[in-house]
């Protein structure tokens, strides 16, 4: 007769680290893989920076990196990654980095970007310039190759028109599931209402929250994670510094309630 077991088999969670000093071990070691994660906070926190420590720590890693740069001109961004430290000129050469440019199509002028979007208002244009960067990386290193993408940020923390909304969010997590890839997305508090704030923030995997606040006359950071999927994360909110290598999270104290 066979004997029924009450033990539960365990899940083993493919983790990839952030890169970022402190942080991984609020969430078991790492971000899940096959993840959509939006970073949500207010304009000014560091949501972009983490987004690019986490590209960085890919691109070290031999993963490749594709970022959809609407808030920000690609030069921009190349710029301020190498004021960390972070060269990300040898890995767009190998084709490991990617910059997919949605920013200048909006003031109507025409770059040399490899990866152009000229009307970013157009979703169908983006989903297609997206798509092609995804099946550029996977001819060029294999399907199985691990991914991150960053989409950052605009359309997410702007637009008002609910259907659109989802498709994006959608297509995102369909990246993150079909492919071996990650997906950060930084949204701005405050900058759309709370019914596509709720929306958005329902279908996605996880959600890492940011804050600051003028305490005794000096600007402080703080994050929080509030869900993340099959994850027994932190609960508690942790205060981070931003140094010359990047964002740095420090000691936890209590969350206040």
């Amino acid at each position: 007769m066979p004997v029924l077991s009450l033990h539960k088999k365990e899940t083993v969670v493919e983790r990839r680290s952030t890169g970022i000093v402190g942080f991984d071990e609020l969430v078991g070691g790492g971000l899940p893989n096959h993840s959509a994660i939006v970073l949500k906070g207010p304009s000014g926190c560091g949501k972009s920076l983490f987004c690019k420590q986490f590209i960085w720590e890919g691109l070290k890693n031999g993963e490749t990196g594709l970022y959809v740069a609407l808030d920000h001109p690609p030069n921009e961004i190349r710029e301020s990654m190498t004021s960390f430290g972070w060269d990300t000129a040898p890995y767009e050469e190998e084709g490991l980095f990617m910059i997919m440019d949605c920013f200048n199509g909006t003031l109507g002028i025409q770059t040399q970007e490899k990866h152009y979007v000229k009307n970013p208002l157009d979703i169908n244009e983006q989903m297609y310039v997206l798509q092609e960067c995804v099946n550029l990386a996977t001819k060029k290193f294999g399907r199985d190759i691990k991914a991150r993408v960053v989409y950052d940020s605009a359309p997410l923390a702007n637009m008002r028109d609910l259907p659109t909304l989802f498709r994006i969010a959608r297509r995102l997590l369909s990246l993150a599931k079909a492919y071996n890839a990650i997906g950060l997305s930084p949204v701005h508090r405050g900058a759309q209402n709370r019914l596509l704030e709720n929306a958005l923030l329902g279908v996605v995997d996880g959600i890492i929250e940011f804050d600051k606040q003028i305490e005794g006359g000096r600007l402080n950071y703080y994050l929080w994670v509030d869900k993340m999927m099959m994850t027994a994360h932190s609960r508690n909110v942790h205060p981070y510094v931003i140094m010359d290598d990047g964002i740095h999270v420090m000691k936890i104290r209590s969350r206040k309630q």
